[in-house]
């Protein structure tokens, strides 16, 4: 039986999140872990600008039935930024996970991701059938694909951003003042934004700064047009269920016919919630995730 749903009040965490950490290459990989490892494998990536503690609710709704490891995206939480200078693309991410998946001491039955983490894993699930079993999708389903003539134009701003200089020297913010943007921004619970952006910061003696790669706010060069993400998607043979909001974003409901054209063996569910629901619903999207989960566990 799951806890009583907590998003009506302000969460704590049950247990302590074990970290983790990975040196592949160049880069360097930060995770947290939860529940036994004996216990089956499910593997969670973030979205944009958020970490691995974005999944901290629904993973204590989770951690009885499986071990879970959420990892975070180069540049985000206390992975390390990517090397270079170059510009971000979201191709990247595709051998991030790649990388990961590979030194997992066994294959995951289940992959969730949200948002960012939906779009790589549902791209990788197009590309790599046989990596897991079951993938879970959250608010998100394919790369983000725009018309061919708006490429001059976003390669012309691409290129005027990453004209600024890249530096590691620490900016110092407000961790109020930077919870209270993201609330204004997002709509997302003061305490939820809270609990995104502290493991988003660093700390010394003169205060908080930025952990966050710059780059990761600059428009990447490139963006796939609607051709190319179709040619891409098509076939998921991986049994997905996609969750999505009642307050969500509203290109996910609207481009539902396409994700059901692309993946062969999907369920569709909107829960309670906007795009952050694993967090401000962990307990009805942990029941929902539990009963596809058994359902459909070969």
């Amino acid at each position: 039986m799951l806890d009583t749903d907590k998003s009506a009040q302000l969460w704590q965490p049950c247990a302590a999140a074990e970290p983790l950490s990975f040196e592949i290459g160049e880069q360097h990989y930060a995770a947290l872990a939860w529940g036994e490892p004996h216990l089956p494998l499910m593997v969670m990536f973030h979205g944009w600008l958020d970490n691995a503690m974005s999944f901290a609710p629904l993973a204590e709704q989770l951690q009885q039935h499986f071990r879970i490891i959420a990892f975070e995206w180069p540049g985000h939480g206390r992975s390390a930024w990517r090397p270079g200078s170059y510009p971000l693309q979201w191709v990247d991410y595709l051998l991030d996970m790649d990388r990961l998946l590979a030194v997992l001491p066994q294959q995951p039955q289940v992959v969730i991701g949200h948002s960012l983490g939906g779009i790589v894993a549902g791209a990788y699930a197009a590309l790599n059938r046989d990596q897991f079993a079951q993938l879970i999708l959250i608010e998100a389903f394919a790369p983000l694909h725009e018309a061919p003539e708006l490429a001059r134009g976003r390669l012309q701003k691409s290129l005027r951003q990453h004209r600024q200089r890249t530096t590691k020297a620490h900016h110092y913010v407000e961790l109020a003042q930077l919870v209270e943007q993201r609330h204004q921004l997002t709509g997302l619970e003061h305490h939820w934004c809270e609990l995104i952006l502290a493991r988003n910061l660093g700390e010394d003696e003169r205060g908080h700064y930025w952990r966050i790669d710059p780059r990761l706010r600059w428009m990447s060069p490139t963006r796939m047009t609607t051709e190319q993400v179709a040619s891409l998607m098509t076939t998921v043979h991986v049994p997905t269920l996609l969750l999505y909001g009642t307050e969500g974003f509203a290109h996910v409901q609207q481009q539902l016919p396409l994700a059901q054209q692309w993946y062969q063996s999907l369920t569709c569910q909107q829960l309670k919630g906007h795009h952050h629901l694993h967090m401000t619903h962990a307990v009805a999207t942990a029941e929902a995730i539990i009963r596809y989960v058994s359902a459909t566990k070969v």
